[in-house]
């Protein structure tokens, strides 16, 4: 699982990926950005991996850019387990919904 550098083993879909193109939350000029295309689908990024059978943790950093939500989904490779967290970066303190 590559995390930090969406560059690598992530699969774009209707966006673009710019490498160390905005501050990261440890202050380096090597947070990602992500573009979505011209295309009135879903823009996504995401990367397959097989997970561990016992408790297992995400987490991420997002920060307001060009648009107000952002959507992270967690799922199996079936498609059928999965969590969903939706963010209104319009909202104060931003708010999972």
């Amino acid at each position: 699982l590559q995390s930090q550098n969406l560059g690598t083993n992530w699969t774009t879909e209707f966006s673009t990926v710019t490498i160390n193109s905005t501050t990261s939350p440890t202050g380096s000029s090597d947070g990602n950005t992500i573009t979505e295309t011209t295309s009135a689908s879903n823009h996504d990024i995401y990367q397959t991996f097989n997970r561990p059978a016992n408790t297992w943790t995400y987490s991420c950093y997002l920060k307001n850019g060009t648009r107000q939500y952002s959507t992270l989904t967690f799922s199996d490779t079936s498609g059928s387990n999965y969590v969903v967290a939706n963010f209104d970066f319009d909202q104060q303190p931003n708010q999972v919904h």
